[in-house]
């Protein structure tokens, strides 16, 4: 038969070993309400940057995209179709055509090495719809789930 054994320092109570019934800081409640506090605060403040990051980003690069349309072109294509009007753009070598790169993409449905964006804005743009779309079919299916098995 196995000797019967004494562990005086272990206890399921917070009794310490002397015997004191002292509560230790990390099991109040309120300690872990603040780490929970303190934790989400940082969740709420990183998502906050992350979306001023993200406006910021669009805000350049939509202020870099007016300068670009805002630029001046010599156009040097002869009969050239004005889709707009109708007009034909006679523009030569000699005698070129001064327009800006708007003018250049909406009437003329042309496009010039000058007048191109040299950004990622529609690809970050396009990104930025599907993980919206991914995380409103999350909301969406996760509330429908708890509404199906609460009823």
């Amino acid at each position: 038969m196995p000797a019967t054994t004494s562990y005086s320092g272990v206890s399921g109570s917070t009794e310490d070993s002397d015997g004191s019934s002292e509560v230790k800081f990390y099991q109040e409640p309120s300690f872990w309400k603040g780490i929970a506090c303190i934790l989400l605060s940082s969740l709420i403040a990183s998502i906050l940057y992350i979306i001023y990051e993200i406006c910021d980003y669009f805000v350049e690069r939509i202020e870099e995209r007016e300068e670009i349309d805002n630029r001046t072109v010599y156009w040097k294509q002869t009969h050239s179709i004005d889709y707009e009007t109708g007009l034909i753009q006679d523009c030569s070598i000699e005698e070129p055509c001064i327009f800006n790169c708007t003018f250049l993409r909406e009437n003329l449905k042309e496009e010039e090495k000058k007048c191109e964006y040299d950004d990622w804005m529609d690809i970050w743009k396009w990104v930025l719809i599907v993980w919206g779309i991914l995380i409103l079919c999350a909301c969406l299916g996760g509330s429908s789930k708890k509404a199906k098995s609460g009823g």
